[in-house]
């Protein structure tokens, strides 16, 4: 019993410690009021009552156990379990211990204080878990994963965290670098190889990629079947140079006849672009070219011989070269209408060209030469001005010059 007496005066003690110690009537030790100086009232082993009633401002612990190690009946039923000293008032006074959320001097629990934050949070992000409209919190985009920073690129209000399909062009094949397990099963083998976007940001349902890089063509500025650096044209995304050969790798882009294919897949190389291959190149399938130097289809004089290539272009075959052809090395045609070597009235004009052919040199032109402008002779064996008789007829066809008539 003298134990039992000794715990309870330490608890007293303690309490009295912790206690502001400037309010000394708030805690008084005395013999009535603890109880502890008095006879065995209540037959529990302990002298002066079985509970301690420490008033006052309540700053202990709501009960202190006075367990009597000499194994007294107690007050509880005489099991010796508990005493308790109570840490309060009993008709009212500070409320130390709440028991019903966090422990406040005045009694009540923390949510019980109006406007006070609602987040039911499992992940512990700050996000609170979708289904509860108590939440005061923005919705959890990943509730079951710590997402502080809820990002979203595909904007279908899945966290890129937890989305199986990350997918911001939404043409169903997941971003590189996210989950895409459970995309659109668009790949050779979905099940075990699932699409992962090749253009994240442009919408690129066919996922075509020509050049094999792992980038669409839809946003390949270079699309490159062949490899040479050199790109295919016609792309949407096309931003490198032109490639003249697309299938065939064709570094330095030669192209001898400038036709805009490259020399290694032209089948028909064609210096003067007329349509005929150069003789020279053996892979040529086009007509080879008979004048290099210009369009075999173009032979003014049907010769055979292109005019680019033909050393007398001579449209009139009179053996003078036509002017304006400058591969011919023949003397040059005077008159284009016709044989420059028929000059009947011999001034150097052929008659083809020559505007009065007169043979008798009367200033009149002989008949049967279509070219002459001047008046026709009359008599081409003479001047058709003498006609002594002046019957019209020039004396030298006269058969009868008759001046006295």
């Amino acid at each position: 019993m003298i134990r039992s007496q000794v715990a309870a005066l330490l608890c007293a003690c303690l309490l009295w410690a912790c206690s502001d110690r400037t309010r000394p009537d708030d805690f008084d030790i005395g013999a009535d009021d603890a109880g502890l100086g008095g006879a065995d009232a209540t037959g529990d082993g302990v002298t002066g009552g079985g509970s301690g009633d420490a008033t006052g401002t309540g700053d202990g612990s709501g009960s202190v156990d006075l367990v009597d190690d000499g194994g007294g009946d107690g007050s509880e039923g005489g099991d010796g379990s508990e005493g308790t000293l109570d840490g309060g008032e009993q008709g009212g006074g500070d409320d130390i211990d709440g028991g019903n959320g966090e422990a406040r001097r005045d009694g009540s629990s923390a949510n019980d204080d109006a406007g006070e934050q609602i987040c039911v949070d499992s992940d512990g992000d700050g996000f609170g878990d979708p289904g509860h409209p108590e939440n005061t919190c923005p919705v959890d985009n990943c509730p079951a994963l710590f997402n502080e920073t809820q990002s979203d690129l595909d904007n279908d209000g899945i966290g890129d965290l937890c989305d199986t399909c990350t997918d911001p062009d939404h043409d169903g094949f997941g971003s590189p670098g996210f989950d895409s397990s459970e995309c659109p099963e668009s790949g050779p083998e979905p099940e075990t190889d699932p699409e992962v976007d090749n253009c994240p940001n442009t919408y690129n349902p066919s996922q075509s990629d020509l050049d094999e890089d792992g980038i669409g063509d839809a946003c390949d500025p270079c699309t490159d079947t062949d490899g040479d650096g050199f790109g295919n044209p016609g792309l949407p995304a096309f931003n490198c140079f032109v490639d003249n050969c697309p299938l065939l790798p064709n570094p330095d882009q030669a192209d001898a006849d400038r036709d805009g294919l490259g020399d290694v897949c032209d089948s028909c190389m064609d210096s003067d672009g007329d349509g005929y291959g150069d003789p020279e190149v053996l892979t040529n399938t086009c007509p080879v070219d008979v004048c290099a130097l210009g369009d075999d289809d173009l032979d003014a004089d049907n010769d055979t011989i292109p005019d680019a290539c033909d050393t007398c272009t001579d449209t009139d075959g009179d053996g003078y070269g036509d002017p304006g052809y400058p591969a011919n090395t023949c003397a040059p045609d005077i008159c284009l209408a016709g044989n420059d070597d028929l000059d009947a009235d011999d001034d150097d004009t052929p008659d083809a060209c020559d505007t009065c052919t007169d043979t008798d040199d009367d200033g009149y032109g002989d008949p049967g030469y279509p070219a002459n402008t001047c008046e026709t002779d009359v008599c081409l064996a003479g001047d058709d001005d003498l006609d002594a008789d002046d019957d019209d007829t020039p004396d030298a066809c006269d058969t009868c010059t008759d001046t006295d008539d």
